[in-house]
C-alpha cells in the first residue's frame, strides 16, 4: 500500500458515512482495554463494550476505552451505536488514510492523529493512525493495532491516592496528545542521528550516499506531512468553540504548541541538510568526472603530435626523409619521447597535472 496516499478505491462511489475500512491491517483482531478511574479507585477490564454507566454517573468518575484493531466493520458499528457516534466520524476513524484533523461540535470532540514507532531495522518508522473521541467523561481511543506510547499514562492513572489532582477526560486527551508529540521528537532525533552520520561517509561512496539521502528525504517529507496538521489541531483545541477548553489548561496547550513548532523547525533544518548533502554529492561526482575528462584530454593532446608524426611515416612514399636510415626508427622514437616529455613538462608547469 502506498505510504503517502493510501488506496481508497472501495470508498469511491459510496455514500457519506459508509463504514469502509481503509488501511494495511485488514486481519487485525479487535480487543478493548477499559480503564475506569477516579481519585479514589482505578479498575481495568478487557473486551467489555458496554460501559458501567451507573458508576460513570457519579461525579469525578471517568472511563478511558482503548480499542485496538479497527478493521472489523461490524464491531465498529456496534461501538458507533453504543456511544451514538456520528457515522461520518466513525467513517473517518476506520479510514487510516485521512489527513490528521480536529472536529468539534456542541458535545463531542473528535481528533485523528498519527503515531510513529521505529521499524525492526531501526532505519525507518511505522506509521499508525490513532483517533480520539471524547464525550463528557468518556474518552474513546482507536488504534490500528495493539501497542502505543501511552503506558506511562496508564501507570499514572493506576496510582490511586498519590495525587490530589484528578485527570479528567479533557485533560487526559491533552496529555495523550502531548505523549504523541514527545514521540514525534524521539523519531526526529533518531532520524537526525542517521542523517548526521551520512556526513562521515568517506569519499568515493557518493553513489551509495545519494541512495541513502533519497531514502531519508522520503522519511522527512512523510514525517512533516504527518506532523504539520498537529499544529492546526492544537490551535483548534484552544478555540472558544471547543466545549472542553478551560483557560487554566491553555498553558499546557501553549507548551505543546511550542514543542511542536520547534519540532517542525528541526524537520525543516534536516530537510535542508539533506539537500546540501545532495548538492555536495553531486559536486563530488562532477569533480570526479571533470578529473577523468581532464586526464583523458591531456592524454589525447599528448598523442596528437605523436600520431601526426607516425601518420606521416606510415604513408606509402619512398622519398620520405630518413626512411631508409638504419637508425631511423630509433630516431623517430626519440623524437616522440622528446615531444611527449616537453608537453608533460608544459602541463606540469601550468599545474594541469
Amino acid at each position: 500500500m502506498a505510504r503517502f496516499f493510501k488506496k481508497r478505491t472501495e470508498v469511491i462511489g459510496g455514500d457519506p458515512g459508509d463504514l469502509i475500512y481503509v488501511g494495511s491491517r485488514p486481519d487485525q483482531e479487535m480487543n478493548i482495554d477499559n480503564i475506569y478511574y477516579s481519585r479514589e479507585s482505578c479498575l481495568r477490564t478487557e473486551d467489555s463494550l458496554e460501559p458501567d454507566y451507573d458508576w460513570l454517573r457519579e461525579k469525578g468518575h471517568f472511563l478511558w476505552m482503548n480499542v485496538n484493531g479497527i478493521s472489523r466493520v461490524e464491531k465498529m458499528e456496534e461501538i458507533r451505536e453504543e456511544f451514538r457516534i456520528h457515522p461520518l466520524a466513525m467513517a473517518d476513524i476506520i479510514n487510516t488514510g485521512i489527513r490528521p484533523k480536529l472536529v468539534v461540535n456542541d458535545r463531542d470532540l473528535h481528533i485523528a492523529m498519527k503515531m510513529f514507532t521505529p521499524d525492526e531495522k531501526g532505519d525507518s518508522f511505522v506509521t499508525e493512525q490513532i483517533s480520539f473521541f471524547l464525550r463528557g467523561n468518556i474518552l474513546l481511543t482507536f488504534q490500528e493495532a495493539r501497542g502505543d506510547v501511552f503506558d506511562g499514562l496508564r501507570d499514572r492513572l493506576s496510582q490511586v491516592g498519590e495525587t490530589n489532582r484528578v485527570i479528567d477526560s479533557p485533560l487526559l486527551i491533552y496529555m495523550l496528545i502531548d505523549r504523541l508529540i514527545d514521540n514525534y521528537t524521539i523519531v526526529v532525533q533518531h532520524l537526525a542521528e542517521k542523517i548526521e552520520n551520512l556526513e562521515d561517509l568517506p569519499a568515493g561512496e557518493e553513489e551509495n550516499l545519494i541512495g541513502e539521502i533519497g531514502r531519508y528525504k522520503k522519511e522527512i517529507i512523510y514525517l512533516r506531512k504527518s506532523v504539520l496538521p498537529a499544529k492546526e489541531i492544537l490551535l483548534g483545541l484552544k478555540s472558544q468553540k471547543n466545549p472542553y477548553f478551560e483557560e487554566d489548561r491553555s498553558i499546557l496547550l501553549n507548551d505543546m504548541e511550542s514543542n511542536l513548532l520547534q519540532l517542525l523547525e528541526t524537520i525543516e533544518i534536516y530537510k535542508e541538510i539533506l539537500q546540501e548533502l545532495t548538492n555536495t554529492c553531486n559536486a563530488r561526482q562532477n569533480d570526479k568526472l571533470n578529473t577523468i575528462m581532464k586526464t583523458l584530454t591531456i592524454i589525447s593532446v599528448i598523442f596528437i603530435p605523436l600520431t601526426f608524426i607516425t601518420g606521416i611515416y606510415g604513408t606509402n612514399f619512398d622519398s620520405i626523409p630518413g626512411l631508409h636510415l638504419s637508425y631511423g626508427f630509433a630516431l623517430m622514437m626519440g623524437v616522440l619521447v622528446f615531444l611527449a616529455g616537453v608537453m608533460v613538462g608544459i602541463f606540469k608547469r601550468k599545474k594541469w597535472l
